[in-house]
């Protein structure tokens, strides 16, 4: 095989059309650019809504502007209007996709339904501009190869496992919970995040313990959207009243002392591209229950409890073991502690050289990685 000319990149900077603080996606963004800057890249965030928590960190994507020796890493997950000013890009452009929830899973006349079908006709209409392709799981992979894409590369830049644990958390929330056996889902209220399909076993939950539980949904929501009016009204149908919490969006410190004082963590959506909460659980040491969809199982790995049917009796009962047998709960522990170390700083940052290097980029400030060293 010829060796590869290196490419004299000098920056590599990032898109995305919106940001929000405490998003998966945002998230991500700045953990890439932590990973660029160290191996010696400038790397600039650009948005075209630019979160106000945000200001400092991310720059509105008007101030771009073209350069040979730059590259563009697209962040794609959802219809935007900038198709024009993505033609006019004269840099080497990679895709970095995070996949799209299908349309279907939203009303027509919503601007979700609109953004979803309007990002996926984008994967199409960007192909031409596009010089590598990068997924953030197997399952957006086999996305892009449906439309068209041939060489995509799996690599989940979107956190550092060691960091979600010495984030601040709010300690006091952390007490004032403890006394109480809390399950956890992280997700925005809507339809295929599956919230309702959490009402129905925690009902059937209240009917199989002899002491107070809560479940708590942890995730931004619209009071007047249709499928959180459904929540709320099976909430109140089922009597749940006392022991089923929507949280809305809440702070970073509250998520992390959510996740520290959960002791069962259970995902019933019907459709991730990846899943950041459930690795985000099993840093925190919380047992994961998961239906497996989409790319559930492949971001599980070998951790966690991979269900395959929508049983809400057997998943209830399942809840109650995990939080009552220490063993079973200790082994599925040590079984994710183990397949987080899929995420480790290094594990990423070594796919990612690479990543680069397989494009024939020079780095300025490349790692020694293990295998060298060995």
């Amino acid at each position: 095989m010829s060796e590869i000319k290196a490419k004299k990149i000098t920056a590599i900077h990032q898109f995305h059309s919106v940001s929000a603080y405490g998003d998966a996606i945002t998230n991500g963004l700045l953990f890439t650019r932590g990973l660029l800057q160290e191996l010696g890249f400038e790397s600039i965030i650009y948005v075209e809504h630019v979160a106000p928590e945000l200001t400092h960190e991310l720059q509105h994507y008007s101030t771009f502007s073209s350069d040979p020796d730059h590259l563009l890493l697209l962040h794609h997950s959802i219809g935007h209007d900038l198709d024009g000013w993505v033609e006019k890009i004269n840099n080497s452009i990679y895709l970095v996709y995070h996949n799209i929830t299908p349309p279907h899973f939203f009303p027509k006349r919503s601007i979700h339904y609109r953004k979803t079908k309007q990002g996926l006709a984008q994967l199409e209409s960007f192909k031409s501009k596009i010089d590598a392709t990068i997924a953030d799981s197997a399952f957006n992979a086999s996305d892009l190869h449906k439309a068209g894409y041939d060489a995509v590369t799996v690599l989940p830049m979107l956190f550092d496992v060691e960091s979600l644990r010495n984030h601040p958390w709010n300690e006091a929330l952390v007490q004032e919970q403890s006394q109480v056996p809390t399950i956890l889902f992280v997700g925005r209220v809507c339809p295929n995040k599956g919230q309702l399909h959490l009402i129905k076993i925690a009902k059937l939950l209240k009917e199989l313990v002899d002491h107070p539980f809560q479940l708590v949904l942890v995730g931004g929501f619209a009071p007047t959207d249709p499928y959180t009016v459904k929540v709320q009204e099976a909430i109140t149908a089922n009597h749940l009243d006392d022991c089923v919490r929507l949280t809305g969006k809440i702070p970073a410190e509250d998520l992390y002392a959510w996740y520290r004082s959960a002791d069962v963590y259970v995902c019933m959506s019907e459709h991730e591209g990846f899943g950041v909460p459930l690795i985000e659980a099993m840093a925190f040491d919380v047992p994961v229950i998961a239906l497996n969809n989409s790319n559930v199982g492949d971001t599980l790995g070998s951790g966690g409890i991979l269900i395959r049917h929508n049983n809400p009796g057997a998943i209830a009962l399942l809840i109650k073991l995990l939080i009552n047998n220490l063993p079973l709960r200790s082994q599925v522990i040590q079984e994710q502690r183990k397949r987080i170390q899929s995420f480790t700083h290094s594990k990423i940052l070594e796919q990612l050289v690479h990543f680069l290097q397989e494009q024939g980029i020079e780095i300025p400030n490349r790692p020694v990685i293990a295998a060298e060293k060995a």
